[in-house]
């Protein structure tokens, strides 16, 4: 029997759930890309959510180039810009000029973040013009909450004339605030957040903001803010190194910073010498803590455990920090001699936190690696764990003064000490050589720029890094694989440590005798500890760097290592070893399983399998791969054998084949002159 009424009824369901599902799945070359912004629209659409900006000309070849991958960049990142409320626009300055003048655009294409509070910050100058990137720059704009804020902070910054900074530098030492002060290359900025035309200063727009931000947070830390227009006062300017900003011309140059501490232990004006940052925090956070390190707090077994019980792992994910920070803790000899200026000086240069204590810190440090034991004793299977008294008694005998280096996050301290006749200078050159072995050592964001990528591949100190591969979306699941990232470095050291203390009993008897005195708790002669310290220093040391990557935010981590696509991806939990000497790295084991940190106990078996085997317990081995782009110095090296090869193998057929024409030659002129005669 037939109903025409139910054949009409199912028509129009269909055609119901083909349009609610195409509508539901809008293929990405299906999606359009929005007319440039005009100045009928644009503050009105500017004050809706964030905008990346593209100011350009159809003129520009560059802004030709950039099109695609915009329109690219675009449709691939829209229904993750409608959540973030973060979206890609343009602005085409030759049909709507007047916008590109009040915007103050000086070149094509210029890609600027906007909010409902106006221009925040200009498009990374080192960053390429993918696809990747700018979705990626997205992100990052989209996961600062303070960028959807409707007003702009005030600036409280003080204009200063460079007199009346001169006098308060020569007299700080009767006033208790420290001194931030910006330098501009302007004339007349009262405000140091008003509308000012900066020729050649790109990031002075960006900049005004990071400073007003600074203004206000900086005099809850005792810190009080200045700026001075350069352009005002040159000589001023040009005597504290800022004589780029003294003159007016169309060559890139950035704002500068200094800061001026209130007291005289060190020097009273420091310039701030890293690349500028738009972070107001950095300069917060520097000038507090060369404050602290002017004075060099004492510091205490117990306070060193309060500042490493912390959850720092939360931490580091919600700040969106880049590394954690460093702590170096000058350790006294009995002779409680402090520091010179100079020492206090160079290592404030570093950006780390300086602290000292007393000969007697080392009477207990035992209780530092507690913590420690806490952690790694997780696995029932293999026993308790317990550092071995000889190590312990190792670092008990250790010359001093010394510094011990703790990076915040990680109990189990790095330590610089050198023979009796080293002095203060050859100490803190030892110092400074550690602390930039220890660059990337824990827990520290993989490099996005090529320069700091070529320091992290050329310190050979560590032969391998462990990343650990997180997606940051998924805060819960990054911490608890962080966290067993943490405990498996822990337990990898605990390894390390009875590695070190076999192989010194290794050496000869006589350091087998010292270990025996040390037992006793008899103290070693001076002679004594520099016979332990040159065989600890011959001992192949076996150190790695661990760091981390979140893939929502780096997309194009893969590239800069140069990493295979796999089918699968790379997911939250996945790790990454890669060993810097040979170029290779892994991924996988033997049996072609992932690497990843969920089981704490085979991240670190992994790790030894391929640093200590000897110790390890796995009879797995790692499946290497070698990077498909890398040039590796294996192939390299025989490519120029096979060259080699060729050139001479061409040569002496060459050679042959000439001998043979010459031959041929003399043979015929022979026969000629036969036959004339």
């Amino acid at each position: 029997m037939h109903f025409p009424f139910l054949d009409s009824l199912l028509n129009i369901l269909l055609v119901l759930i083909l349009f609610f599902t195409k509508s539901s799945f809008v293929k990405a070359d299906e999606i359009q890309v929005p007319e440039p912004l005009t100045t009928n629209n644009y503050k009105k659409e500017l004050s809706k959510g964030l905008h990346i900006v593209d100011f350009y000309s159809p003129y520009c070849s560059h802004c030709k180039a950039l099109e695609p991958i915009w329109n690219d960049a675009y449709r691939e990142f829209y229904e993750e810009s409608q959540k973030l409320n973060i979206h890609f626009s343009k602005v085409n300055c030759i049909e709507s000029g007047d916008i590109c003048d009040m915007e103050q655009i000086t070149f094509f294409p210029n890609i600027r973040l906007y909010g409902p509070s106006g221009f925040i910050k200009n498009y990374p100058n080192e960053a390429k013009r993918s696809k990747e990137s700018l979705i990626q720059f997205a992100r990052e704009s989209a996961a600062n909450k303070d960028n959807f804020k409707k007003t702009k902070v005030k600036s409280s910054s003080k204009n200063i004339s460079g007199k009346e900074l001169e006098g308060l530098i020569e007299n700080m030492n009767s006033k208790e605030e420290g001194i931030l002060v910006s330098f501009w290359p302007s004339k007349n900025m009262n405000k140091s957040d008003q509308e000012t035309v900066f020729e050649g200063c790109e990031s002075c727009l960006t900049f005004q903001r990071t400073w007003s931000a600074v203004s206000k947070f900086a005099p809850n830390k005792n810190v009080e803010v200045y700026h001075v227009n350069c352009e005002a006062y040159k000589s001023f300017c040009a005597k504290y190194g800022f004589k780029h900003l003294t003159e007016r011309s169309f060559s890139e140059k950035d704002p500068g910073v200094a800061f001026i501490l209130p007291n005289n232990h060190m020097k009273r004006f420091w310039k701030y010498c890293k690349p500028l940052s738009f972070e107001p925090s950095t300069y917060i956070d520097w000038a507090t803590r060369l404050i602290s390190n002017s004075k060099v707090p004492e510091i205490s077994i117990e306070d060193i455990l309060k500042k490493e019980n912390t959850n720092v792992i939360t931490s580091l994910l919600s700040n969106n920090l880049e590394t954690f920070n460093t702590r170096v803790t000058y350790v006294k000899d009995r002779n409680n001699l402090a520091l010179s200026k100079e020492s206090m000086e160079s290592i404030s240069s570093l950006d780390v936190e300086l602290l000292q204590t007393n000969y007697e810190f080392l009477d207990n440090i035992e209780e530092i690696f507690a913590p420690v034991e806490k952690m790694i004793n997780y696995n029932e299977t293999e026993g308790l764990k317990k550092f071995d008294r000889n190590y312990i008694n190792l670092i008990k005998n250790i010359n001093l003064p010394a510094y011990m280096i703790w990076k915040e996050g990680n109990f189990i301290p790095a330590i610089v000490s050198a023979d009796i006749a080293c002095s203060e200078s050859c100490l803190l050159d030892l110092l400074l050589k550690k602390l930039d072995q220890l660059r990337y050592s824990t827990y520290s964001k993989l490099p996005k720029t090529t320069k700091e990528m070529k320091k992290l591949f050329s310190n050979r100190h560590n032969r391998y890094v462990v990343l650990q591969v997180i997606d940051n979306n998924e805060e819960n699941e990054s911490i608890k694989f962080l966290g067993n990232l943490s405990v498996a470095a822990c337990d990898y050291f605990y390894t390390y440590s009875n590695y070190i203390v076999d192989q010194l009993m290794l050496t000869d008897n006589h350091i087998k005798s010292l270990f025996e005195k040390m037992s006793t708790k008899i103290e070693l002669s001076i002679n004594e500890k520099n016979d332990l310290k040159s065989s600890f220093d011959k001992i192949e040391k076996q150190d790695i760097d661990f760091m981390f990557v979140d893939i929502k935010e780096d997309l194009t981590f893969k590239d800069r290592l140069k990493l295979p696509e796999r089918p699968e991806g790379y997911i939250d939990g996945d790790i990454i070893i890669i060993d810097k000497k040979r170029r290779i790295f892994y991924t996988k084991n033997a049996l072609g399983n992932n690497l990843n940190s969920l089981s704490k106990y085979d991240l670190k078996e992994s790790l030894l399998t391929l640093t200590l085997p000897s110790y390890s317990h796995s009879k797995i081995a790692l499946d290497s791969r070698m990077p498909l782009n890398a040039f590796h110095p294996v192939i390299c090296i025989v490519g120029v054998f096979l060259l080699f090869f060729l050139y001479k193998f061409r040569r002496s057929i060459t050679k042959i084949h000439l001998g043979k024409k010459k031959q041929e030659g003399i043979i015929l002129g022979n026969f000629k002159g036969t036959l004339k005669d």
